[in-house]
């Protein structure tokens, strides 16, 4: 009996054995400015620093091996007058405080050629001064040849962008700037594939401003990259969430939301934070599991300060602080806007069929 007794427990052992590695990406929806966002991070001095918008999210950023998001328009150079829409140019730091906040890669959008090449070219070169990286936007022929790959512990993750269109009618070298092309999505997957990754995640600016549903076009793009030999496409650009589906084995999530935005329409005011938890076993890499974090942007007057108060709030953590009054930062009225967002976010998002659901209990 102790002899079969000892088999089960060194049988279950093994069966039980840890992964060869494992590895999280974080992911987040639009980093977008506005003049009420600009001038919110201006101190009594001059000096500008936007890092306290990331205040109560930046330690659930900082879990990740890898942190994406995507990032709206140019880096402002020095003496020009900063922007909001619908022709964006970025205070530096605002720009630095993503990084200092945690992400080390950031998607490109329609707007980085707002502030024409030269702005573009200003951009890539200020991320790259933060060891961070503007992906999908290149300085040369050579650097756009190069797939970016992320490696750690086994696993090599490559990670791709691509976006619909530039809103500037700007005319740059075909190379210069990924847009979505489906001959080249393909061509970049095999090639990725042949240097060793992996893991594959797809980043994709694309679809119908505040449509809570993909079109039927991005359904298409979506079916025909799963068949390239993705494993993610992570999506942006709506400006709302939009569900997430599998197909086959490619996870697909078609919009994150607004991370950082002014936006204050409802559905427009929220966003996620995706988790993906990638694993090696057995020689085999695979997505082990995809979960999210709802978030809110609390964007709210304050007359002493004389300007905005901007914070992006994990939903379901600032809740369980509110109800034991741990925390002041929300009115009343605030309050019920995050609850609102958070059960427009969940009933919206949650998908027992492919296991995707939210972090946490409230």
């Amino acid at each position: 009996m102790k002899k079969l007794f000892l088999f089960l427990f060194i049988g279950l052992k093994l069966f039980a054995q840890e992964p060869e590695a494992l590895l999280q990406i974080i992911i987040a929806g639009d980093i977008f400015p506005s003049p009420s966002l600009i001038n919110g991070g201006i101190n009594p001095d001059g000096t500008r620093n936007y890092l306290p918008y990331y205040e109560y999210v930046k330690d659930i950023i900082k879990e990740g091996d890898l942190s994406i998001a995507w990032f709206g328009g140019p880096v402002a150079g020095e003496k020009e007058e900063f922007s909001g829409y619908p022709v964006y140019n970025n205070p530096p730091e605002f720009a630095k405080a993503a990084v200092e906040a945690g992400f080390d890669l950031f998607f490109h959008t329609n707007h980085l050629l707002d502030r024409g090449i030269k702005g573009l070219i200003r951009t890539l070169k200020f991320f790259k001064s933060l060891n961070s990286l503007y992906l999908g936007a290149y300085e040369n022929e050579e650097e756009s040849k190069k797939i970016y790959y992320f490696e750690k512990s086994g696993i090599k993750v490559a990670i791709l962008s691509y976006l619909y269109g530039a809103n500037a009618p700007v005319k740059t070298e075909k190379w210069m700037i990924n847009f979505i092309d489906l001959q080249k999505i393909s061509n970049d997957i095999l090639t990725a594939k042949s240097e060793g990754a992996n893991f594959i995640i797809v980043g994709l600016h694309w679809g119908e401003e505040y449509k809570r549903f993909p079109s039927r076009q991005q359904k298409q793009l979506a079916k025909m990259i799963a068949s390239f030999g993705a494993d993610v496409i992570a999506g942006s650009h709506p400006h709302v969430i939009q569900p997430a589906e599998k197909i086959g084995k490619t996870f697909v999530i078609y919009s994150h939301g607004n991370f950082l935005s002014s936006q204050r329409k409802r559905y427009t005011d929220c966003g996620i934070i995706t988790r993906l938890r990638i694993e090696k076993r057995d020689g085999q890499t695979y997505l082990k599991s995809a979960s999210y974090i709802p978030v809110w942007v609390k964007w709210q007057y304050h007359t002493s300060a004389k300007k905005f108060i901007t914070r992006v709030l994990p939903i379901i953590e600032i809740h369980r602080k509110y109800l034991k009054k741990e925390i002041k930062i929300l009115s009343k009225n605030e309050y019920e806007k995050m609850m609102l967002a958070f059960k427009d976010t969940i009933l919206h998002l949650n998908n027992k069929d492919i296991s995707f659901l939210y972090e946490g209990e409230l």
